[in-house]
């Protein structure tokens, strides 16, 4: 606030499906809130201002530093998606099986997807964390996993969840 070299937050920039916020909240953890700028310098300019004026912190991201000059690719292409299109299995398959790229539910303007597949390319949604518990074992180290609920399991092999850090979402 108070710059007109804030684009906006990255939470202003994206929409996402009712039944995914909750698992994409998580995926983002505190980018969420990441401040857009086009250009480095902006970003150092306003970084520069909170602290001289002891302000706070901020996260700021210089779209321009990804445009096109570094695209992150997934660690390994994206699983089909399931062609009933969520994470519900279909009548005699397990729930185990499904993973969902988190990019496919994220929809954002051009200018923000090098920073979402940064961020994301190696997020996966899965239905719970028994099944993130087993897809990780398949390739340790390698993906995060988040559940719809919001739990997570990062490629450092730490769980993440329980109550109070986001809510149910409908």
């Amino acid at each position: 606030k108070g710059t007109q070299h804030v684009l906006g937050s990255l939470t202003d920039r994206i929409r996402v499906p009712n039944r995914y916020i909750t698992a994409i909240e998580a995926a983002f953890g505190h980018h969420l809130q990441l401040a857009l700028t086009e250009q480095p310098e902006s970003a150092q300019t306003i970084l520069a201002s909170l602290k001289l004026h002891k302000r706070g912190r901020a996260s700021v991201a210089a779209l321009s530093l990804l445009r096109g000059e570094r695209v992150v690719a997934a660690a390994e292409p994206p699983p089909p998606v399931h062609p009933n299109g969520n994470l519900a299995p279909d009548a005699g398959e397990s729930a185990s099986t499904f993973r969902l790229p988190a990019l496919s539910v994220v929809d954002a303007d051009a200018e923000i997807q090098p920073l979402l597949r940064g961020l994301l390319a190696d997020t996966y949604l899965v239905h719970d964390l028994t099944a993130a518990s087993t897809f990780w074992a398949a390739d340790p180290g390698r993906l995060h996993f988040v559940t719809l609920g919001g739990e997570m399991l990062d490629p450092h092999g730490i769980y993440t969840g329980g109550n109070g850090n986001h809510s149910e979402k409908t």
